[in-house]
């Protein structure tokens, strides 16, 4: 990992760079990836900050076939897993098990995915005590992964003459926008107010496209495509998962002394995986609190630093539940 950082009163900056490998428990099984990422916030003017950071890693991941550690644990010990000639050998004088040495050899099982993870900001303070703040958030990931089986054939229970070739392409996307005024003032010094308003949005979207071939033949990891299949027995997919939601609030906070304390919040969510006609809902709370230990008579102790009690109360609301269960709450079917 190498990393630089620096700036001066009005910039700062940082830049770095990693790599990363792990040895998974199976043969042929590992995970690599590279990070680059930087970070820089600046004031452009008196009343202007701009910054963005950015996180771009690339990794690659050699998959271990399924149940394998299963298959290896119930092999029969005593017989070898390769015959003199060194090919694999049969397990089925013992029963009905596979060689978990010609699984590893035979698995050709490869993921490789770009990410990118970043957000951008800019604040504005147009007069004494008032910030202006919009943000931007992102995280986007393209991943493919290829699982290619050659023909073989150990014994009756582990044999593949298809010569399947399937693919995987993910590329999920999310997004949050987020913008915000806040005003704060006191009053000889006794009492102190900060007033927040805002606006959220989000996006979380989620696609994929599968498709598999048979007939592929084998002449390298170069030969492994969807064209060199053929059309007979072939199958394709497509999923699309999308989710929104766009969210007013608003923020109260108020003190005296910086002894007693309230706050009030308002939130008005709304979630596109609800039904339309039901899809937003109000969300208030509020708290008081008393920072006993600023207070006279805490002065002379020293058991608590800072002793606060407070109380609040307020509404939640969940819209991160699975879509099968909207339309069975929405028309009283069974889910």
């Amino acid at each position: 990992e190498l990393n630089f950082s620096g700036g001066n009163e009005k910039t700062q900056y940082a830049v770095g760079a990693s790599y990363f490998k792990q040895e998974g428990l199976a043969k042929e099984n590992d995970y690599a990836r590279v990070n680059l990422k930087t970070a820089v916030d600046t004031w452009a003017t008196d009343f202007l900050k701009v910054g963005a950071n950015i996180n771009l890693s690339s990794a690659t991941s050699n998959n271990a076939p399924d149940n394998i550690f299963k298959d290896a644990y119930v092999a029969p010990p005593a017989i070898g897993v390769t015959n003199p000639n060194g090919s694999f050998t049969s397990m089925m004088d013992f029963g009905s098990f596979p060689n978990p040495a010609a699984k590893l050899y035979y698995n050709n099982n490869k993921t490789n995915a770009l990410r990118l993870v970043g957000g951008a900001y800019l604040e504005v303070h147009p007069i004494k005590n008032l910030s202006v703040k919009s943000a931007l958030y992102v995280d986007g990931t393209q991943s493919t992964n290829r699982k290619y089986t050659p023909w073989y054939q150990v014994s009756s229970v582990q044999t593949d003459t298809t010569l399947t070739l399937a693919k995987k392409i993910e590329d999920p996307f999310s997004y949050t926008w987020d913008n915000t005024a806040t005003y704060k003032f006191e009053i000889n010094e006794k009492h102190s107010l900060t007033a927040m308003l805002g606006t959220s949005m989000l996006q979380d979207r989620y696609h994929s496209m599968t498709a598999t071939r048979q007939g592929v033949k084998d002449y390298g990891d170069g030969s492994w495509y969807l064209g060199n299949g053929s059309d007979k027995g072939q199958s394709n997919g497509e999923s699309v998962d999308l989710y929104r939601s766009f969210s007013l609030f608003g923020r109260l906070n108020y003190s005296y002394l910086q002894r007693y304390l309230f706050t009030a919040t308002l939130r008005r969510d709304e979630a596109s995986i609800f039904p339309k006609d039901n899809r937003a809902d109000f969300f208030p709370s509020v708290g008081l609190g008393w920072v006993i230990s600023q207070e006279n008579f805490m002065a002379n102790q020293n058991a608590f630093q800072n002793l606060k009690l407070r109380a609040s109360w307020g509404k939640m609301g969940n819209s991160r539940i699975p879509l099968t269960v909207v339309p069975g709450l929405s028309t009283g079917g069974n889910y």
